[in-house]
C-alpha cells in the first residue's frame, strides 16, 4: 500500500480531493473485489455526487476501471499503471 501511495505522490495532484479520491480507489483496488461505489466515494470523503463525479473526470482513463453490477457502478485504480512506474 504504501509502495504505491508514493508512486501516487509522484502524479504532483494539485488537488487535495483527487489525491484523497486516487487513495481510495487504489485501497478498492488493493483490498475489495468489485472497487468502491459512487455512495461510498461520497461518504468517505464527505463530498456530494457532483465533486466526487468531477474528479473522477480528472483521471486519465488508463488508471481507472469501472464496472457495473446491477445498477451500481464500482470504481477502482489500474494497478498496471504501477508497472513500470
Amino acid at each position: 500500500m504504501h509502495k504505491y501511495e508514493e508512486k501516487i505522490n509522484k502524479f504532483n495532484l494539485a488537488d487535495k480531493l483527487l489525491k484523497e479520491v486516487y487513495i481510495l480507489l487504489l485501497q478498492a483496488a488493493l483490498f475489495y473485489g468489485e472497487g468502491i461505489s459512487m455512495a461510498d466515494l461520497m461518504k468517505e470523503t464527505d463530498k456530494n455526487r457532483a465533486t466526487i463525479q468531477k474528479r473522477l473526470d480528472m483521471i486519465p482513463q488508463a488508471r481507472l476501471i469501472v464496472s457495473k453490477l446491477g445498477k451500481t457502478k464500482y470504481y477502482r485504480l489500474n494497478l498496471m499503471i504501477f508497472k513500470d512506474a
